[in-house]
């Protein structure tokens, strides 16, 4: 399988699964019994050879044929390929090889020294937002912490270890129309709170139902188990902060408030890391990169093309007008559902068709800026109609985040993905 690019390599595994030899047919299938059937042991191993092969080469600088395809973007060669590693690291490795790459402090330590065992706000948004494809702002800085961390940061290092890291990236995977029955799913006892037993329980099976979280494993260079994330201290004696009564209950309400919390300060950390000036609200062309940013690496090229077209739209998007569309983003699927069903009944689908929708389905007003962008980003031939299915795939990713796409890790699904390369089947 090519790093971050979600397909399997048929001309390296195709003909060395079907060569036969040995005791079996050569062919990687299922037997009339329901069995498996595997090729020989040589075979096997030459093919998973090649394949750790093409996933070394394809991540090597020098090696990687993708890598020239996509040196275009601007900036030197070196940060275009580290873009792309880092987003390959986001999209596809477990959460212990996310926090290893993007960590950058060791308490204690010399500054150089590692591997780290903390990451600053900084090293988180790295860890869960997309790379900036914009020479001018590749580092997408945080200038400013967001209240909520400041605030849940009961010691006062402004750090997050590994156990905080999986618990906020499980968090995010949490759709917000199950915050209360989930919450409430696990008051076993229907005392209207939970104990601190059950409230770990209920993020540590939250943390099995993360597409992320789930693939946690042991830090081999951090000491610390995907277990110790349930024994997250700050938060529930942060919650419990907020609880009028007993000291070890949290209550629905006090979950509720610090999730829409959490998510607000997800989304400062996003604005400040796509505004490329600390004065005034993020600029059109701004917020186009917010957008493209989330293509598949591939495709990057050709909306960033686009996304240049914005630069002199003197618009310009408040935070408060960020919010707004990301709250009426959290519908993205009504939205385009309804987008879908008005254009069967007409030959298009305009700017005016586009506003209207967004508000039917979620009451919320888009600013004109924001509608500009959007149609000249997802706009292909620049006839003036919105290409839905673009719009959806891209505005998707972004509503996922990194944390939330399905990933396949490990040797097991290496194999089953050469396995459904022999049936024929898509990845």
């Amino acid at each position: 399988r090519g790093v971050g690019r979600g397909r399997v390599r048929t001309l390296v595994f195709g003909p060395l699964v079907e060569g036969g030899g040995g005791g079996s047919s050569g062919r990687w299938g299922r037997t009339t019994e329901g069995d498996w059937s595997y090729p020989s042991s040589g075979i096997l191993a030459a093919a998973v050879a090649l394949g750790v092969g093409s996933l070394w080469l394809d991540s090597r600088w020098i090696g990687s044929v993708e890598a020239e395809e996509e040196a275009p973007r601007g900036g030197s060669y070196f940060d275009q390929w580290k873009r792309n590693y880092s987003t390959r690291i986001r999209n596809w490795s477990s959460p212990d090889k996310v926090f290893n790459v993007f960590a950058s402090v060791t308490p204690g330590a010399p500054e150089a020294s590692g591997p780290h065992t903390h990451m600053t706000v900084q090293d988180f948004a790295n860890a869960i937002l997309p790379s900036d494809f914009r020479e001018e702002n590749k580092d997408g800085k945080v200038h400013e912490i967001p209240t909520f961390f400041r605030e849940i940061d009961l010691n006062g290092d402004g750090l997050l270890d590994y156990g905080e890291f999986l618990f906020f990236t499980t968090l995010m995977t949490i759709p917000r129309h199950l915050w209360g029955h989930l919450f409430n799913m696990f008051d076993s006892d229907g005392n209207g709170y939970l104990d601190l037993n059950e409230f770990k329980t209920f993020v540590e099976v939250m943390r099995t139902k993360s597409t992320f979280s789930s693939q946690a494993r042991t830090g081999p260079k951090l000491n610390v188990s995907s277990s110790d994330f349930a024994q997250v201290d700050s938060v529930p004696a942060f919650l419990i902060q907020r609880t009028k009564g007993q000291s070890d209950h949290i209550y629905e309400a006090a979950f509720k408030e610090f999730m829409t919390e959490f998510h607000l300060a997800i989304s400062n950390i996003e604005y400040q890391r796509f505004r490329t000036t600390q004065v005034g609200g993020m600029s059109a062309y701004d917020f186009a990169a917010s957008l493209v940013c989330y293509a598949p690496i591939a495709e990057i090229d050709s909306y960033s093309a686009r996304a240049q077209g914005v630069r002199n739209n003197p618009g310009s998007i408040s935070f408060e007008e960020w919010l707004v569309f990301n709250a009426a983003m959290a519908k993205l699927e009504d939205i385009v559902q309804c987008m879908e069903y008005f254009t069967d009944s007409r030959s298009e689908f305009n700017k005016k068709d586009f506003h209207r929708a967004v508000e039917v389905v979620t009451g919320q007003k888009l600013s004109k800026t924001q509608v500009d962008v959007i149609f000249h980003v997802f706009d292909r031939d620049a006839d003036g109609k919105l290409n839905i299915k673009e719009f959806h795939t891209i505005l998707r990713s972004r509503q996922l985040k990194s944390v939330g796409r399905d990933r396949e890790t490990g040797i097991k699904n290496f194999l089953q993905c050469i396995s459904q390369c022999v049936r024929g089947e898509s990845s």
